[in-house]
């Protein structure tokens, strides 16, 4: 049998059963932060694919008031129990954040930026698979909370990977990301029909990967020169990347595309942003219902395994089922404009080395725990901040020129 662009998930899992590909678990490594209006959508088009997975969250700083994604993720997690729901016990700074900057070099702590929280989530992904027996035929799938996913694409995106690690020994690949975006200039919340296709393209932030070629994650920073101190801080980029073993391969472009990017919908409802800006997300973009999808399955061929995923019905039916706040008022206490940064940076018990600290205390005095399930948390936890907390262990910040 030869793979072409023309065949079915039929035809390839045939394939797959032909060439006796092995076979491998794959993991969702999911991570939350107020997320409730696309989070319930996203959870619920992982499974049945995904049957085991971490799911990790941390709490608002100060000054940002919860939504109701706790509620969410604890209500996924009971009727999913293969997924496992993990706290960060320390708080997560974002660089969009006001005084950002001012800190940054000043004594922020490494424990509150995006690759320990990510690093964080992905030991205990290890510790679950560890305890599965599954540690060496896991494989991650990175999933943000405002993706909603096909199942038929999830599994060609396995089966292309089981394939192409036995023909070629890669065991990597990027997803692509299809931005979808309501047009809040001529909607507001609770209408649904005016939305566009932005883009499809490779981010490389989302990445199909064998766990065991992982290598922890790392900051860099980009800094914007050239203008006002003012446009050079709020230009300049930080972001954590995701980074490999020195065994692992790379699938090279393959596009995967396997699931719907509403990257919109937290930014424009829990932020108050420039007028310039909301417009600028709506200048480039084909109104939704015009694509043709002929010309679309021909540039994405995989895409006609689930061409019922992509239809301007099923996504405006996955537009109403998003949890939006009752007001753009109410949704910016969510948002991270909220924060007041100076309480948080100053306040001790925010601190991470004062956090270790309570934990050393409940880890020495574990003896008095009589409940076995706690026990094991707690012991799982130890050995995730051990490992966190190791010297060296996570890469120092990366800057770019």
């Amino acid at each position: 049998m030869k793979i072409t662009s023309e065949y079915t998930l039929e035809d390839l899992r045939e394939l797959v059963a032909h060439k006796q590909c092995e076979d491998f678990e794959p993991y969702a490594y999911v991570r939350f932060s107020n997320e409730a209006i696309t989070l319930k959508a996203c959870l619920e088009s992982l499974v049945p694919f995904f049957s085991k997975g971490i799911i990790c969250y941390h709490e608002p700083l100060p000054g940002i008031k919860a939504d109701s994604s706790l509620e969410i993720a604890q209500e996924f997690v009971a009727r999913n129990p293969g997924f496992r729901l993990v706290k960060y016990p320390f708080g997560v700074v974002y660089h969009g954040l006001e005084g950002f900057f001012d800190y940054l070099y000043k004594g922020i702590s490494k424990y509150w930026l995006l690759h320990a929280y990510s690093q964080y989530a992905l030991l205990h992904l290890e510790e679950l698979a560890r305890e599965n027996d599954d540690l060496s035929k896991a494989w991650i799938f990175k999933v943000d909370c405002d993706h909603v996913f096909s199942q038929k694409l999830l599994e060609y995106t396995k089966l292309y990977c089981q394939l192409k690690y036995k023909e070629l020994g890669t065991n990597y690949a990027f997803f692509y990301k299809m931005n979808v975006r309501k047009d809040v200039r001529k909607e507001g919340i609770g209408a649904y029909n005016k939305f566009i296709l932005a883009d499809i393209a490779n981010g490389y932030d989302h990445v199909v990967v064998k766990l065991d070629q992982t290598a922890p994650f790392q900051m860099f920073v980009r800094p914007h020169r050239g203008g006002s101190e003012e446009e050079n801080r709020k230009k300049t980029q930080v972001y954590e990347l995701q980074r490999f073993a020195k065994t692992a391969k790379s699938l090279g472009e393959k596009t995967f595309l396997n699931s719907i990017h509403f990257d919109f919908e937290k930014l424009y409802f829990y932020q108050k942003l420039e007028e310039e800006k909301v417009k600028d997300r709506f200048v480039n973009g084909v109104p939704y219902e015009e694509i043709d999808w002929q010309k679309m399955v021909k540039q994405i061929p995989e895409a006609k395994i689930d061409p019922e995923f992509f239809t301007y019905e099923n996504v405006k039916k996955i537009f109403m089922s998003f949890n939006y706040p009752q007001s753009k008022a109410e949704g910016e206490l969510y948002g991270r404009d909220a924060i007041d940064f100076a309480t948080f940076f100053h306040d001790p018990k925010y601190r991470p080395e004062n956090i270790i600290q309570e934990h050393n205390k409940v880890w020495h005095a574990r003896e008095q725990i009589t409940d076995p399930e706690a026990l094991k948390a707690l012991e799982r936890e130890h050995r995730v901040l051990c490992k966190l907390t190791e010297e060296g262990y996570l890469p120092e910040i990366g800057y770019f020129s």
